[in-house]
Order: structure tokens, then C-alpha cells, then sequence
């Protein structure tokens, strides 16, 4: 009998059973965790839309041959090594009407996004058509790759990680 006592009072010891403030302590920072991602995610969807849509209107008030068209967002500020405080949120346009492809830059300044939300005027707009974007990406693989290349060999080729193909 005096073992089964020593047996329950050592296990009472080493081995606590009131462990659930701890778990309650767990599982409510985990549920915080959950609940603030949550919270980010919903902020950065938040921003994507709000940049969505003055995008349409850049197009619908500055360029007044593309009425009816369709936009996707190509990237959505993604982050790399660089530390300039420029980024950059690129949209792909088509025009239904005349069937041309358009690539839209959105440069966003530092400060362009505060407390209030976007700051609209510290965001520079660039539309580029198939040859000033093709212009663009010669500048762009003669600087890479320290060679000269013409349009024609650019708008026939495809770039990718591993070179111009």
C-alpha cells in the first residue's frame, strides 16, 4: 500500500495534470497568430484592389483610344534584394477593340502607402506598346548580356533565367 502511495504522489509530481492554462496559452497565441496573418492577408488584397482600380481609371481617363479592355496584374510588389525605395507593379492590358497588347507600369514612390492608404499622387504611370516595350527589353538584355541585339531578334524570342531563347 505505501507503494502505490509513493507511486501516485511521485506521479503527481512529475507529471502535473493542471496543464491547461498552458494549452489555453498555446492555443490562444497560435489562434492571435492565425487571426493577425489573417489580417495582413486581407490588408495586401486590400491594397492590390485599391491599385487595381486607379489603374483602370489611369487607363479610362488618359488614353482615350482604349475603351473596352482587359487587365491582370502581372506582379504585385514583389520583393527582391533591392533596397531603393522604388517598386514597381506591373499590369497586362488588352484592347478588345483593336486586339493590341499593352504593358502598364505603376512606379510607386517611397511613401506612396501610409496609415490612410495609398497615397494616389506618389504613383507614377507608364503605358508601354509593343514596340517601346520591345525597346525596353533590348536595352534590357544588351546591358545583361553585354551584346548587341536587334528588335526583330527580341520580338521573336523569349526571355528566360537561363537566357534569351
Amino acid at each position: 500500500m505505501k507503494k502505490i502511495l509513493i507511486i501516485i504522489i511521485i506521479g503527481t509530481l512529475v507529471f502535473p495534470t493542471n496543464l491547461r492554462g498552458q494549452d489555453e496559452g498555446v492555443i490562444g497565441g497560435l489562434a492571435l497568430g492565425i487571426a493577425a496573418l489573417g489580417s495582413h492577408l486581407a490588408q495586401v488584397e486590400l491594397l492590390k484592389e485599391q491599385l487595381e482600380q486607379r489603374a483602370i481609371e489611369e487607363i479610362l481617363f488618359t488614353y482615350n483610344d482604349i475603351k473596352t479592355f482587359e487587365l491582370k496584374t502581372s506582379s504585385f510588389l514583389t520583393v527582391g534584394k533591392d533596397i531603393s525605395s522604388l517598386r514597381v507593379v506591373t499590369y497586362e492590358i488588352t484592347n478588345f477593340n483593336k486586339g493590341v497588347r499593352y504593358v502598364l507600369f505603376a512606379f510607386l514612390s517611397y511613401g506612396w502607402i501610409n496609415e490612410y492608404g495609398v497615397e494616389f499622387n506618389k504613383i507614377e504611370w507608364k503605358l508601354f506598346n509593343k514596340l517601346e516595350w520591345n525597346k525596353l527589353m533590348k536595352a534590357y538584355v544588351e546591358t545583361a548580356s553585354r551584346r548587341e541585339i536587334t528588335i526583330d531578334e527580341i520580338s521573336m524570342s523569349k526571355i528566360e533565367t537561363s537566357g534569351l531563347k
